[in-house]
């Protein structure tokens, strides 16, 4: 019997069973190990995997629990500012193939001219999709007055191609409001753009207490430079001073003989 018969193989594979082995198991372990091994050292995954054995390890157990390819989650992932996050089109193939909703996710979008103040296209995307148990629409709203609003239109895909930023918003929305087990708990990569671009402002407020530190301390600098050392100084003001914190120890009676 060959190799590839006897240890149970990654989930997603042509040869998939819904009731693989766990992953704690020795030869589920090895196997993905090898698997692992395999994709770093391939040039069809994404070169923040190339090289990497331990991350592709990580992404293939997920792929394993999601029932996932594993060379097309490997590819769905992206880093964007150092975080993980799928990317929307991948999100939305999962809901097209989900059994909890009738047909695939489909979008409307509406025109309402310009928004108030800007040069911005009022747009508005819902995607939507039809509920497999009662037969209900389900759907999510995002707007361009909300893109505004947030903080996200200072990335520039939302000037240059505005309705494909909000209908992947939109589909984030319903996944994560209708299906949330589909993200596993992780983010888009275009929502992890938006926040990017919401913290190119923020090391102006980070550095003001660091800032004025450093200023506390140039001028603590300053006056201990300017303070007479002990041998240019007057060496009895040492002396002086001793008695003066003896004093506030000990009391002395109306003799002035300790007591």
């Amino acid at each position: 019997m060959s190799e590839v018969s006897v240890i149970p193989p990654m989930m997603g594979s042509p040869m998939v069973s819904n009731h693989g082995s766990s992953m704690y198991d020795r030869e589920v372990w090895e196997h993905t190990c090898r698997m692992a091994k395999a994709f770093a050292e391939s040039a069809l995954v994404p070169k923040h995997f190339q090289g990497k054995m331990a991350d592709v390890i990580v992404a293939l157990a997920v792929a394993r629990d999601l029932g996932e390819n594993p060379l097309t989650f490997l590819q769905s992932i992206h880093i964007v500012h150092g975080v993980a996050g799928f990317s929307s089109k991948w999100l939305i193939a999962r809901v097209n193939s989900s059994s909890s909703f009738r047909g695939r996710l489909r979008f409307r979008v509406e025109d309402r001219g310009t928004l108030p103040n800007s040069k911005l296209r009022d747009l508005r995307v819902t995607a939507y999709a039809t509920d497999a148990e009662t037969g209900e629409e389900v759907a999510e709203t995002v707007t361009m007055a909300q893109a505004l609003a947030e903080g996200w239109t200072k990335n520039e895909k939302y000037h240059t191609m505005p309705e494909v930023m909000l209908r992947y918003r939109a589909a984030t929305f319903f996944v994560r409001f209708n299906c949330p087990e589909l993200l596993y708990g992780m983010r888009t990569s275009d929502e992890l753009d938006d926040i990017g671009m919401l913290a190119v402002d923020a090391p102006v407020a980070i550095e003001a207490a660091p800032t004025k530190s450093l200023a506390s301390l140039a001028a603590i600098a300053d006056a201990e430079a300017t303070k007479p050392s002990p041998a240019e100084g007057q060496p009895e003001l040492v002396a002086v001073k001793r008695p003066a914190r003896a004093a506030v120890i000990a009391t002395t009676n109306d003799d002035g003989v300790p007591e």
